[in-house]
């Protein structure tokens, strides 16, 4: 059984109890547990874990500035460990914007299974580009009526580490009257409905946290649930959302993937799909058979990513029209969605 690589960092007086709680773990093997945060770097660059829990506020350290060096120098999952009593909507915006999955509060778990109870809710997230998945992935197949070649606009976004920034900067520079966007972003079910309201704030458009069986409308961006994929369902003239618990995808649920074929079987020749900041080679697969479907897609570009990995899997298999800033991909999806309307 694989397990994921851990490192612990946090105040001295915490570290043996989370240190036995982690070596009954099941799911993880522990790298290193410690309050010395420059032996905790070289681990990191030694050893190159696949999760990082640590205390921002560590004595002597700025835990948010050490996320996002660890995410420009060896990108990792990492998990913020409060000892507040709750986790705040601030403190989880804080911790996402430097890069990390997700926030905990060590109030929130009962002695002797605080690890059982930290990971509940993230294992599906996690995920290592040493090991990529070694089930079948699967493609969702679609029914229903309706006319089979009949073209349903649509944008599909896909993000992983970064993304949050990502969407943040992407979507207030797009305006009404666009096709329905469908985003997956690799967070932490916790997070995700908070984050499609802060989007919304910010956005001309209403940003929904997805519902099962949701109709999908013009005007409306829908954010794709924590720990569940996301598909694309066409009734008649009609298209609707489905949630699925099916196993992860490249060892992620959500997976950009399973959107992205949902899409290629019914929608695609009317379709943008964008690839954003991520880590990992999440809907590599899916863009390419959009494409082969007639979509045009985009990747943002190196320069302007946190991590490379998503958009360059894209890239590298051929999956992409257009490698462009994230500055300038707003502009792109608008063009674009202009010349299929024909305006």
């Amino acid at each position: 059984m694989f397990k994921r690589s851990i490192i612990i960092i946090d105040e001295i007086q915490n570290l043996d109890a989370l240190k036995s709680a982690a070596q009954k773990s099941v799911d993880f093997q522990l790298l290193l547990a410690t309050h010395d945060v420059m032996a905790a770097r070289n681990c990191i660059v030694d050893h190159k874990p696949n999760l990082i829990l640590i205390n921002p506020y560590l004595p002597g350290l700025n835990g948010f500035d050490f996320i996002k060096r660890v995410m420009n120098y060896a990108p990792t999952s990492v998990v913020a460990l409060y000892s507040s009593a709750v986790v705040t909507e601030a403190m989880s915006t804080q911790t996402i914007a430097a890069g990390a999955i997700g926030a905990v509060a060590r109030s929130d778990f009962k002695s002797g299974r605080l690890f059982d109870d930290i990971f509940k809710g993230i294992k599906n997230v996690l995920h290592s580009a040493e090991r990529p998945s070694q089930a079948p992935v699967s493609v969702p197949s679609h029914g229903g009526s309706g006319h089979p070649n009949q073209a349903f606009p649509l944008i599909a976004i896909a993000s992983s580490t970064g993304g949050t920034e990502a969407l943040k900067e992407l979507l207030p520079h797009l305006p009404l009257g666009l096709p329905p966007i469908l985003i997956v972003q690799h967070m932490l079910p916790s997070f995700t409905r908070a984050f499609a309201e802060n989007l919304s704030k910010i956005s001309a458009f209403t940003v929904k946290h997805a519902t099962d069986g949701e109709r999908i409308d013009a005007n409306t961006a829908y954010l794709c649930p924590g720990n569940f994929h996301m598909e694309v369902k066409r009734t008649g003239s009609l298209l609707h959302i489905k949630l699925q618990s099916e196993p992860p995808m490249h060892n992620v649920r959500p997976a950009a993937d399973y959107l992205f074929h949902s899409i290629a079987k019914l929608s695609a020749a009317a379709s943008i799909g964008v690839v954003l900041t991520g880590m990992g080679r999440d809907g590599a697969d899916g863009l390419l058979a959009m494409k082969k479907s007639g979509s045009y897609n985009i990747a943002q570009d190196e320069r302007s990513c946190v991590v490379f990995g998503m958009p360059k899997a894209a890239i590298d298999k051929g999956a992409i029209q257009s490698i462009l800033s994230l500055h300038d991909i707003a502009g792109a999806i608008v063009a674009r969605s202009r010349r299929i309307r024909g305006d």
